[in-house]
């Protein structure tokens, strides 16, 4: 069996592809869509600036916070299209502030701004995001604000 890996790097499991032959490493890789930067496509720049601006107090490191965020970058922005579909001059930003657990896990979280809709959708967005654990343990408070724009596709 072969796990797929997302993003650019591959994932490797053991297949056997017969019982009379010994278990063969198999990696595939799958490469988002991506701009040539490491941006997925598909995602607005101003969403994908705004995750630049990330603060936290805790043992774990903002490049690993953005870089769970970054992951569900494209539902965050998936939030915001379905409600820009009904209401095509929707803009505005989303300020984000949770609390992540020792083991990692959002354990609260506030989400407010541009529509009830597309903020209780980033909230349950983020939610579901497994962080890693704060080394040494501990509580992390993460902040943040995402920007939404209408017609600023990164294609």
């Amino acid at each position: 069996m072969a796990t797929l890996g997302l993003g650019s790097q591959p994932t490797a499991r053991w297949a056997a592809w017969s019982p009379l032959l010994p278990p063969v490493p198999v990696a595939i890789a799958i490469a988002m869509p991506a701009d040539g930067h490491g941006k997925q496509s598909g995602v607005s720049s101003a969403l994908f600036n705004s995750l630049r601006n990330i603060s936290s107090n805790g043992a774990l490191p903002v490049p690993i916070i953005r870089r769970y965020l970054h992951r569900i970058a494209v539902r965050l922005q998936h939030c915001y299209d379905e409600v820009l579909e009904r209401r095509p001059n929707l803009e505005g930003n989303v300020t984000v502030a949770f609390t992540l657990s020792n083991r990692g896990r959002v354990v609260s979280i506030d989400a407010r701004g541009v529509s009830s809709e597309v903020s209780s959708c980033v909230a349950r967005t983020t939610s579901a995001v497994e962080f890693p654990a704060p080394r040494g343990g501990g509580m992390v408070q993460v902040n943040l604000t995402l920007n939404f724009r209408p017609n600023s596709p990164r294609r």
